[in-house]
Protein backbone atom coordinates (compact mmCIF):
# COMPACT_ATOMS: atom_id res chain seq x y z
CA UNK A 1 0.00 0.00 0.00
CA UNK A 2 2.54 2.54 0.70
CA UNK A 3 4.59 2.15 -2.55
CA UNK A 4 1.30 2.89 -4.36
CA UNK A 5 0.93 5.59 -2.25
CA UNK A 6 4.22 6.39 -3.19
CA UNK A 7 3.15 6.12 -6.88
CA UNK A 8 0.30 7.90 -6.71
CA UNK A 9 2.68 10.69 -4.88
CA UNK A 10 5.15 10.97 -7.24
CA UNK A 11 2.20 11.12 -10.31
CA UNK A 12 0.80 14.00 -8.52
CA UNK A 13 3.88 15.96 -8.28
CA UNK A 14 5.09 15.54 -11.65
CA UNK A 15 1.50 17.30 -12.93
CA UNK A 16 2.39 20.97 -13.02
CA UNK A 17 -1.50 21.72 -12.52
CA UNK A 18 -0.07 20.54 -8.86
CA UNK A 19 2.75 23.00 -8.72
CA UNK A 20 0.99 25.78 -9.97
CA UNK A 21 -2.14 25.33 -8.07
CA UNK A 22 -0.10 24.76 -4.32
CA UNK A 23 2.17 27.65 -5.47
CA UNK A 24 -0.80 30.51 -5.95
CA UNK A 25 -1.93 29.11 -2.95
CA UNK A 26 1.38 29.85 -1.25
CA UNK A 27 1.13 33.35 -2.31
CA UNK A 28 -1.98 34.02 -1.11
CA UNK A 29 -1.37 32.89 1.90
CA UNK A 30 1.40 35.33 2.25
CA UNK A 31 -0.79 37.81 0.53
CA UNK A 32 -3.95 37.28 3.23
CA UNK A 33 -1.07 37.79 6.00
CA UNK A 34 0.35 41.09 4.58
CA UNK A 35 -3.69 41.66 3.90
CA UNK A 36 -4.84 41.69 7.67
CA UNK A 37 -1.85 43.34 9.00
CA UNK A 38 -1.62 46.38 6.80
CA UNK A 39 -5.11 46.32 4.66
CA UNK A 40 -7.91 45.79 7.14
CA UNK A 41 -7.14 47.94 10.05
CA UNK A 42 -5.99 44.88 11.93
CA UNK A 43 -9.64 43.84 11.79
CA UNK A 44 -11.70 40.91 10.71
CA UNK A 45 -15.10 39.57 11.52
CA UNK A 46 -16.69 36.00 13.06
CA UNK A 47 -19.65 36.56 11.24
CA UNK A 48 -21.81 39.85 9.41
CA UNK A 49 -22.58 40.79 12.52
CA UNK A 50 -19.17 40.30 14.84
CA UNK A 51 -16.50 42.40 14.18
CA UNK A 52 -12.75 41.76 15.90
CA UNK A 53 -10.22 43.20 16.47
CA UNK A 54 -6.98 40.91 15.70
CA UNK A 55 -4.23 40.45 18.09
CA UNK A 56 -1.28 38.04 18.50
CA UNK A 57 -3.82 34.99 19.77
CA UNK A 58 -6.66 35.08 17.61
CA UNK A 59 -5.04 35.75 14.25
CA UNK A 60 -4.63 32.15 13.03
CA UNK A 61 -7.84 31.27 11.70
CA UNK A 62 -8.67 33.60 10.08
CA UNK A 63 -6.24 33.01 7.38
CA UNK A 64 -9.08 30.52 6.29
CA UNK A 65 -11.92 33.20 5.38
CA UNK A 66 -10.66 34.36 2.21
CA UNK A 67 -8.61 30.77 1.01
CA UNK A 68 -11.66 28.86 1.61
CA UNK A 69 -12.62 29.85 -1.38
CA UNK A 70 -9.80 29.35 -4.01
CA UNK A 71 -9.59 25.72 -1.57
CA UNK A 72 -13.02 24.70 -2.18
CA UNK A 73 -13.64 25.81 -6.07
CA UNK A 74 -9.94 26.19 -7.21
CA UNK A 75 -7.46 23.90 -5.67
CA UNK A 76 -8.93 20.63 -4.59
CA UNK A 77 -11.47 20.04 -7.67
CA UNK A 78 -8.47 20.76 -10.15
CA UNK A 79 -6.36 18.00 -7.97
CA UNK A 80 -9.15 16.05 -7.77
CA UNK A 81 -10.05 15.86 -11.94
CA UNK A 82 -6.71 15.00 -12.58
CA UNK A 83 -6.07 12.45 -10.24
CA UNK A 84 -9.64 10.56 -10.62
CA UNK A 85 -10.61 11.69 -14.25
CA UNK A 86 -7.99 13.08 -16.48
CA UNK A 87 -5.63 10.02 -16.00
CA UNK A 88 -8.62 7.91 -17.16
CA UNK A 89 -9.13 10.38 -19.99
CA UNK A 90 -5.84 10.62 -21.00
CA UNK A 91 -4.86 6.61 -21.01
CA UNK A 92 -2.75 7.28 -18.22
CA UNK A 93 -4.95 5.22 -15.71
CA UNK A 94 -4.61 2.11 -18.19
CA UNK A 95 -1.12 1.89 -17.77
CA UNK A 96 -1.06 1.90 -13.78
CA UNK A 97 -3.81 -0.75 -14.49
CA UNK A 98 -1.53 -2.97 -16.52
CA UNK A 99 0.27 -4.07 -13.05
CA UNK A 100 -2.23 -6.49 -10.66
CA UNK A 101 -3.59 -3.57 -8.94
CA UNK A 102 -7.06 -3.64 -6.91
CA UNK A 103 -9.06 -0.97 -7.62
CA UNK A 104 -10.27 -0.74 -3.61
CA UNK A 105 -6.48 -0.19 -3.10
CA UNK A 106 -5.53 2.11 -6.14
CA UNK A 107 -8.57 4.36 -5.03
CA UNK A 108 -7.75 4.49 -1.24
CA UNK A 109 -4.16 5.24 -2.31
CA UNK A 110 -5.50 8.33 -4.71
CA UNK A 111 -7.70 9.30 -1.77
CA UNK A 112 -5.04 9.33 1.07
CA UNK A 113 -2.46 11.10 -1.08
CA UNK A 114 -5.10 13.85 -1.48
CA UNK A 115 -6.48 13.85 2.11
CA UNK A 116 -2.55 13.99 3.31
CA UNK A 117 -2.00 16.94 0.50
CA UNK A 118 -4.85 18.54 2.30
CA UNK A 119 -3.53 18.00 5.40
CA UNK A 120 -0.02 19.68 5.04
CA UNK A 121 -1.94 22.78 3.54
CA UNK A 122 -4.31 22.58 6.58
CA UNK A 123 -0.96 22.62 9.01
CA UNK A 124 0.67 25.31 6.94
CA UNK A 125 -2.03 27.78 7.63
CA UNK A 126 -1.76 27.02 11.34
CA UNK A 127 1.38 27.43 11.64
CA UNK A 128 2.39 30.62 9.56
CA UNK A 129 -0.83 32.03 11.13
CA UNK A 130 0.15 31.41 14.33
CA UNK A 131 3.68 32.61 13.62
CA UNK A 132 2.78 35.33 11.92
CA UNK A 133 0.30 36.81 14.79
CA UNK A 134 3.41 36.09 17.49
CA UNK A 135 5.78 38.33 15.02
CA UNK A 136 3.49 41.03 13.45
CA UNK A 137 -0.01 41.35 15.50
CA UNK A 138 -0.42 43.24 18.76
CA UNK A 139 0.57 41.54 21.77
CA UNK A 140 -2.18 40.16 23.78
CA UNK A 141 -1.97 38.34 27.32
CA UNK A 142 -5.50 36.92 26.90
CA UNK A 143 -8.43 36.51 24.44
CA UNK A 144 -11.83 35.72 24.36
CA UNK A 145 -13.40 34.30 20.32
CA UNK A 146 -17.00 34.12 19.14
CA UNK A 147 -19.24 33.41 22.35
CA UNK A 148 -16.30 31.87 24.48
CA UNK A 149 -14.80 31.92 27.62
CA UNK A 150 -11.40 33.89 27.93
CA UNK A 151 -8.41 32.30 26.76
CA UNK A 152 -4.50 32.28 27.61
CA UNK A 153 -2.04 31.70 24.65
CA UNK A 154 -2.12 28.22 25.52
CA UNK A 155 -6.19 28.40 25.20
CA UNK A 156 -6.03 30.24 22.00
CA UNK A 157 -3.65 28.25 20.48
CA UNK A 158 -6.32 24.73 21.22
CA UNK A 159 -8.71 26.91 20.12
CA UNK A 160 -6.77 27.23 16.40
CA UNK A 161 -6.47 23.89 16.35
CA UNK A 162 -9.66 23.01 16.85
CA UNK A 163 -10.67 25.43 14.22
CA UNK A 164 -8.55 24.21 11.71
CA UNK A 165 -9.55 20.34 12.83
CA UNK A 166 -13.10 21.38 11.35
CA UNK A 167 -11.75 23.06 8.46
CA UNK A 168 -10.04 19.92 7.92
CA UNK A 169 -13.03 17.08 7.76
CA UNK A 170 -14.91 20.28 5.21
CA UNK A 171 -12.23 19.90 2.95
CA UNK A 172 -12.22 16.46 2.81
CA UNK A 173 -15.90 17.20 2.27
CA UNK A 174 -15.05 18.71 -0.85
CA UNK A 175 -12.41 16.09 -1.98
CA UNK A 176 -15.32 13.49 -0.92
CA UNK A 177 -18.02 15.40 -3.69
CA UNK A 178 -15.27 15.64 -6.04
CA UNK A 179 -14.35 12.06 -5.66
CA UNK A 180 -17.42 11.27 -6.77
CA UNK A 181 -18.58 13.98 -9.48
CA UNK A 182 -14.92 13.31 -11.29
CA UNK A 183 -15.89 9.19 -11.48
CA UNK A 184 -18.94 9.62 -12.78
CA UNK A 185 -18.41 12.29 -15.53
CA UNK A 186 -16.75 11.49 -18.29
CA UNK A 187 -14.85 14.12 -19.38
CA UNK A 188 -12.09 16.75 -17.03
CA UNK A 189 -13.49 19.86 -17.79
CA UNK A 190 -17.34 19.26 -17.08
CA UNK A 191 -15.79 17.03 -14.19
CA UNK A 192 -14.51 20.43 -12.67
CA UNK A 193 -17.64 22.47 -14.08
CA UNK A 194 -19.95 20.14 -11.98
CA UNK A 195 -18.02 20.27 -9.04
CA UNK A 196 -17.46 24.09 -8.76
CA UNK A 197 -21.43 23.83 -10.09
CA UNK A 198 -22.78 21.23 -6.98
CA UNK A 199 -20.80 23.52 -4.22
CA UNK A 200 -22.55 26.73 -5.18
CA UNK A 201 -26.02 24.90 -5.96
CA UNK A 202 -25.68 23.39 -2.69
CA UNK A 203 -26.44 26.71 -1.13
CA UNK A 204 -29.85 26.98 -3.17
CA UNK A 205 -31.10 23.94 -1.32
CA UNK A 206 -30.33 24.95 2.17
CA UNK A 207 -28.40 26.78 3.94
CA UNK A 208 -26.49 24.23 6.05
CA UNK A 209 -24.44 23.80 3.12
CA UNK A 210 -22.74 27.27 3.14
CA UNK A 211 -19.91 26.03 4.60
CA UNK A 212 -18.90 24.78 1.06
CA UNK A 213 -18.22 28.14 0.08
CA UNK A 214 -16.84 29.88 3.29
CA UNK A 215 -16.78 27.72 6.57
CA UNK A 216 -15.15 30.25 9.02
CA UNK A 217 -18.67 31.57 9.81
CA UNK A 218 -20.08 28.45 10.63
CA UNK A 219 -17.00 27.22 12.57
CA UNK A 220 -16.68 30.19 14.97
CA UNK A 221 -20.31 29.69 15.58
CA UNK A 222 -20.12 25.70 16.44
CA UNK A 223 -16.99 26.27 18.47
CA UNK A 224 -18.75 28.97 20.28
CA UNK A 225 -21.75 27.12 20.93
CA UNK A 226 -24.07 29.69 18.52
CA UNK A 227 -25.52 27.07 16.29
CA UNK A 228 -25.62 23.08 16.32
CA UNK A 229 -23.78 20.64 15.11
CA UNK A 230 -25.25 20.01 11.82
CA UNK A 231 -22.31 21.44 9.89
CA UNK A 232 -19.81 19.03 11.50
CA UNK A 233 -22.49 15.92 10.67
CA UNK A 234 -23.02 17.20 7.26
CA UNK A 235 -19.63 18.05 5.89
CA UNK A 236 -18.36 13.89 8.11
CA UNK A 237 -21.32 12.27 6.07
CA UNK A 238 -19.88 13.71 2.46
CA UNK A 239 -16.87 13.00 3.31
CA UNK A 240 -17.26 9.43 4.30
CA UNK A 241 -20.44 9.46 1.28
CA UNK A 242 -18.18 10.38 -1.33
CA UNK A 243 -15.54 8.14 -0.64
CA UNK A 244 -17.45 4.59 -0.69
CA UNK A 245 -19.68 5.84 -3.56
CA UNK A 246 -16.34 6.67 -5.57
CA UNK A 247 -15.25 3.18 -3.96
CA UNK A 248 -18.56 1.44 -5.04
CA UNK A 249 -18.15 2.57 -8.81
CA UNK A 250 -14.29 2.47 -9.42
CA UNK A 251 -15.46 -1.71 -8.26
CA UNK A 252 -18.10 -1.88 -10.70
CA UNK A 253 -16.84 -0.17 -13.69
CA UNK A 254 -14.36 -1.75 -16.06
CA UNK A 255 -11.36 1.03 -16.64
CA UNK A 256 -9.51 -1.18 -19.32
CA UNK A 257 -12.34 -0.27 -22.05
Amino acid sequence: MLALMKSEWERMWGRKKTKYTLLVFVFLLLFECYFLWGMTGRRSFYDPNHVVHLNSLNTAPFLLRELALYLHLVLIPMLVVDSFNAENTSGALRMVLLRPIAYTRLVMAKWLVLALLLLGIVLSMLIVGTLFAKLAMPYAETVAFLNTDTYTAVGAFIFSVRFYSIAYIVLLAVLGVGCFVSTVLPHPILSYSAIVGLLIGSLYVSSHFLFFLGPSDSIFQLIGGVKGSEMYWIALVCAIMGYVMTLWIWRRRDWMN
